[in-house]
């Protein structure tokens, strides 16, 4: 990547909600990522207790940052509650995944977003993916302007789509946070990367992610600390996943990173 910058990031923070319980520890989670991706040359946009209905808004205004200023990639990372391939907004309502966010972001037959169009664009959700969530809680509509108004069917969205999808919580798992050292996963995510940038690969990276995800989380002393004792006090697993789907591979330019 050689653009200045290297690209744009999106970070959805969505901490209160009408009535799920409040995500403390999800600042740390921001002010981990702006701090990585900074380094990294990106400039990152964070947006705070974004509702379902203002979610195209913003996409929309985050997207003409591409039309305006060309660059080589686009990260979002949307940090949140969840159940399966949802995520709650904040006030309370889940919108799909792929209809409401990465349909959205990675159809390249939408000309509106034409910036977008060839460069890698790379989703992260650190939210829970449990299936045995409360069935009646409100859904944004699928039918929804943000989805119709693109004028093609799921099927043909992603010819020539370069991205890659990444979960915090692989089918059915807990995403675990802490209120003094934020989500296990960003975490993981952002140690990862500041070690790895200037060797690997961002799918590499990734598969390390996950392997170091599959390890046991601290269930009683949720500090996160990488200890490979094997000690009977109680552990709670927590699996990440990534889903790649990148044409060639994705290289961070490690020269604006601080050496320090």
């Amino acid at each position: 990547m050689s653009s200045i910058p290297a690209g744009f990031v999106l970070i959805i923070n969505n901490i209160e909600f009408p009535i799920s319980q409040r995500r403390d520890g999800s600042e740390i989670d921001v002010l981990n990522l702006t701090t990585l991706f900074n380094l990294l040359g990106y400039t990152v946009i964070q947006k705070d207790n974004v509702s379902s209905r203002s979610l195209s808004d913003e996409f929309e205004n985050f997207v003409e940052m591409f039309n305006t200023k060309p660059v080589d990639s686009c990260f979002v990372i949307v940090l949140s509650h969840g159940r399966s391939m949802e995520v709650e907004m904040s006030d309370g309502v889940y919108v799909d995944i792929y209809r409401h966010i990465i349909y959205i972001m990675a159809d390249e037959r939408n000309l509106r977003y034409r910036g977008l169009i060839g460069i890698p664009k790379v989703f992260i959700f650190a939210t829970c993916q449990k299936f045995d969530v409360d069935p009646n809680a409100p859904t944004f509509p699928a039918t929804s302007s943000t989805i119709t108004s693109l004028g093609h069917t799921a099927s043909d969205r992603f010819d020539g789509a370069d991205w890659t999808i990444c979960f915090s919580a692989a089918p059915d798992h807990m995403s675990h946070r802490s209120p003094e050292y934020g989500t296990y996963y960003i975490y993981v995510l952002v140690k990862c990367i500041m070690e790895e940038a200037g060797s690997n690969d961002l799918i590499t990276i990734f598969a390390n992610v996950e392997k170091t995800m599959a390890g046991r989380v601290p269930a009683r002393n949720r500090d996160f600390i990488f200890d490979n004792d094997n000690s009977d006090r109680e552990r709670m697993v927590q699996a990440s996943k990534c889903m790649p789907s990148m044409f060639n591979k994705f290289y961070f330019n490690v020269k604006v990173v601080n050496s320090d």
